[in-house]
């Protein structure tokens, strides 16, 4: 195919050929978001290194509520699918938040109370689109894992290991996953793979704006 064609909220977006046209179309219809995203409230000042120990709790907890549930049905699907088991199996993370919040003075039972987005990830189209969200900030979380530094002892860890990504692993994980969204647009519609990309990053942007997290990470 010559071309692509995303029909979104009534705006047309035209994709040349490209060797990962799926990754392309992902990466074009959500640059202006994952832009906000990194000026948010919450994590601009992490950026910054002007987070506090207690707001940076909190930024925990609105992460750990937000991909908990993703992690679980990724994990799923992909066990689930036989088109997905060429590929690495998909590999939760927010155990790794349980942790850094339990560092940070949360109970186990506080973790399992805190509040849940639910999205439904049940075809291979919106789990690609959903890999690409879950993989891609594990990527751009190392980043954040260095800036952290100036919070925890620079030797230290355990706090802040859920933005380490998959360590050493991180890049040739997001390659495997990039070369799964691509096999799975091969079949799966494109507007599908977009459109669920695109509903998660807004979903993250609103959840990080939300204040129900205050309480718990104050």
């Amino acid at each position: 195919m010559e071309e692509y064609y995303i029909l979104r909220r009534s705006k047309e977006i035209t994709l040349r050929t490209s060797p990962e046209p799926v990754r392309s179309a992902l990466r074009t219809a959500t640059n202006d978001v994952h832009c906000r995203i990194h000026r948010s409230i919450r994590l601009q000042p992490l950026f910054d290194q002007t987070l506090g120990r207690e707001d940076y709790r909190a930024l925990l907890c609105c992460y750990f509520g937000f991909f908990d549930p993703l992690d679980g049905q990724l994990a799923a699907l992909h066990r689930a699918t036989p088109q997905f088991q060429e590929h690495a199996p998909f590999r939760p993370r927010t155990y790794l938040l349980r942790d850094d919040l339990s560092v940070l003075g949360l109970s186990d039972v506080e973790i399992d109370r805190l509040p849940k987005y639910r999205f439904p990830v049940d075809t291979p189209g919106r789990y690609a689109g959903a890999l690409y969200l879950v993989e891609g900030s594990a990527l751009g979380g190392r980043i954040l894992f260095d800036r952290l530094k100036y919070l925890f002892d620079e030797n230290e860890s355990r706090g802040r290991r859920y933005f380490m990504g998959h360590g050493q692993r991180s890049a040739l994980v997001w390659q495997d996953s990039c070369a799964l969204i691509e096999t799975i647009g091969e079949t799966a519609p494109l507007v599908e793979i977009v459109d669920t990309a695109c509903a998660l990053f807004e979903a993250f942007e609103r959840w990080l704006a939300a204040d129900f997290y205050s309480e718990r990470g104050g």
